[in-house]
């Protein structure tokens, strides 16, 4: 897989929602459960932290 950088702002409506039903929205190319994939396997960052838990509410 090659590397992606995308930088995404979160709006007020996103207030706890959790990190892999807000990616979803914004990455309309890939499914929940792809994002899913992708974050449990260390390949999201917030803030350049690595983030592995699809569930919990970021924002």
């Amino acid at each position: 897989m090659k590397n992606i950088k995308l930088v995404l702002k979160v709006s007020s409506k996103y207030n706890k929602k959790r990190l892999d039903i807000f990616l979803s929205k914004k990455i309309i190319q890939f499914s929940r459960s792809k994002i899913k994939k992708l974050i449990i396997n260390n390949f999201i960052k917030i803030n350049d932290i690595i983030i592995n838990i699809p569930k919990k509410k970021y924002f």
